[in-house]
C-alpha cells in the first residue's frame, strides 16, 4: 500500500476526522495488497487514540501502543499518577488538574516555587507558563488555562516543581506485545528552545555509567511487566519516559 501524507490543515481535529476517512478507504486497499499494519510516522497521529483506535476497528495493526496505553498517557495528570504508583520518581506536583487560581497556589506553596503551570492534555512545550512567587499566578493562571484550552481544548492545568537547569534524558523502550522488551539506550536531549528539543545526543556525554545501568535496569524491569497490557501488536513503541537530573550540562 502506497503511503499517502495526510494534512496540514488548521484544525486538529479536521486533521483527525480527514484521517480516519482516509484509513477507511485505506483499509480496503490494504487488504487487496495483503498489508495489515498502518505506521502513524511520528507527531500528529502518533499520539492520537482516536486513530489508533480507527486503525483497530478497520482491521489493521497500528505500529505503536494500545488505544488505551495512549489515552491514558497523554492525560498529564494520569500518567504521573501512574508512574508514582509504579514507584517511578515524579517531579513533585499536583496529581489532579487545579480548577481555580487558589488551589494552583495551595500546591505551589507545599512543593515551593518557582513553579510551572502545564495543559493536562498538552505536550510540546505548549500551554506551559513559569511562576515564580505567589503574586504572578493569578495572571499565570489565566493565561495558562487560555493556552490550553487554544490548543487542546481543555483549560486543564496542573502545577509542577519548575527545575532549574535540568538535565532532559530519554531511555525508549520497545516491546512486541507477548512480553519481549528491549530498550534502545539513552540519549539526551537537554539542548531546547522554548522547550521544544532541538538536538538530541546519544550516548548521553558526561553521564555516570551508575546513572545510566540504572536508568536501563529499571526502564527494563517495568515495561517488561506491563508489556503485555500496556502495548499490543508487532514492535510497539512505548512512550518515552523521562529521566531528570539537577545537575547541569
Amino acid at each position: 500500500m502506497s503511503g499517502t501524507p495526510i494534512g496540514p490543515w488548521r484544525s486538529a481535529r479536521r486533521r483527525l476526522a480527514r484521517a480516519i476517512s482516509a484509513l477507511t478507504g485505506s483499509s480496503r486497499q490494504a487488504r487487496a495488497s495483503h498489508a495489515d499494519t498502518v505506521h502513524p510516522g511520528y507527531g500528529f497521529l502518533s499520539k492520537n487514540w482516536r486513530f489508533a483506535e480507527a486503525c483497530q476497528r478497520a482491521g489493521l495493526t497500528f505500529v505503536g501502543p494500545s488505544p488505551d496505553a495512549i489515552r491514558r498517557m497523554g492525560d498529564e495528570t494520569e500518567a504521573r499518577r501512574l508512574m508514582a504508583a509504579a514507584g517511578v520518581p515524579v517531579v513533585p506536583g499536583s496529581h489532579e488538574t487545579t480548577a481555580h487560581a487558589v488551589e494552583a497556589e495551595r500546591v505551589a506553596c507545599e512543593i515551593g516555587y518557582p513553579v510551572m503551570l502545564k495543559a493536562a492534555a498538552g505536550g510540546g512545550g505548549i500551554g506551559m507558563a513559569r511562576v515564580d512567587k505567589a503574586g504572578e499566578l493569578p495572571t499565570a493562571f489565566a493565561m495558562a488555562t487560555r493556552r490550553a484550552q487554544a490548543a487542546f481544548g481543555r483549560p486543564d492545568v496542573y502545577v509542577e516543581r519548575y527545575l532549574e537547569r535540568p538535565r532532559h534524558v530519554e531511555i525508549q523502550v520497545f516491546g512486541d506485545g507477548a512480553g519481549t522488551v528491549v530498550h534502545l539506550h539513552e540519549r539526551d536531549c537537554s539542548i531546547q528552545r522554548r522547550h521544544q528539543k532541538l538536538v538530541e545526543e546519544s550516548p548521553a556525554p558526561n553521564l555516570a555509567p551508575t546513572i545510566k545501568d540504572g536508568l536501563a535496569r529499571a526502564r527494563r524491569s517495568r515495561e517488561h511487566g506491563r508489556s503485555t497490557t500496556s502495548m499490543r501488536g508487532r514492535w510497539s513503541s512505548a512512550w518515552t519516559r523521562r529521566a531528570a537530573s539537577t545537575s547541569s550540562r
